[in-house]
């Protein structure tokens, strides 16, 4: 399952519409559509409103846990604040491999 699968199925879990999650994140309709329909690579700051209505968080969803790390010279450093501070292609090209991670 990938990570607009688990977002999809909290959403229906939590009985919530398209437009209930787009007025509580303040994205349009339209945008959390093509997000949960799979047309369109969405933003880590898209993924992580939508996260915040259905009540999880990024680790949790790309991770089921957020105590996934990975270690870097003796520090830890979380796998969400790796990808966070990432440019915005770059966050774009890592969503479609763990996307198509979870596909093939």
């Amino acid at each position: 399952m990938n990570y607009i699968d688990k977002l999809n199925s909290l959403r229906e879990t939590k009985k919530l519409s398209i437009r209930q999650i787009s007025l509580s994140c303040d994205l349009s309709e339209a945008s959390i559509k093509k997000i949960l329909s799979k047309k369109c690579t969405p933003l880590v700051l898209s993924i992580e409103k939508i996260c915040e209505v259905l009540e999880i968080s990024l680790s949790q969803l790309f991770c089921g846990t957020d105590e996934y790390v990975l270690k870097s010279s003796n520090e830890t450093v979380t796998l969400l604040s790796a990808c966070i501070s990432l440019p915005t292609e770059a966050t774009r090209h890592l969503l479609w491999l763990v996307n198509n991670l979870y596909t093939k």
